[in-house]
């Protein structure tokens, strides 16, 4: 029995892993791997994160993303 939806669950298991590195950016390339989600997938995920205000993102050398918030402000309510 599925609980959340595949988009649900990569955006959760995307968020957590950005949360663990403590403020440092994260590459797409980077999460897709240690969380085994498909790369072009998780794009348009983070996309949507950072619509919705969760996320920052950097381009370029050492960039990434990272929160926007404070993981106590993110709910899956």
């Amino acid at each position: 029995m599925k609980l959340l939806r595949k988009d649900v669950d990569y955006a959760v298991r995307a968020l957590m892993c950005v949360t663990l590195a403590g403020g440092e950016p994260v590459s797409s390339s980077a999460i897709a791997a240690s969380q085994k989600i498909p790369l072009r997938y998780l794009r348009r995920l983070l996309t949507r994160l950072i619509s919705a205000g969760f996320l920052t993102a950097r381009e370029g050398a050492g960039g990434g993303v990272t929160l926007a918030v404070s993981p106590r402000e993110i709910t899956l309510v």
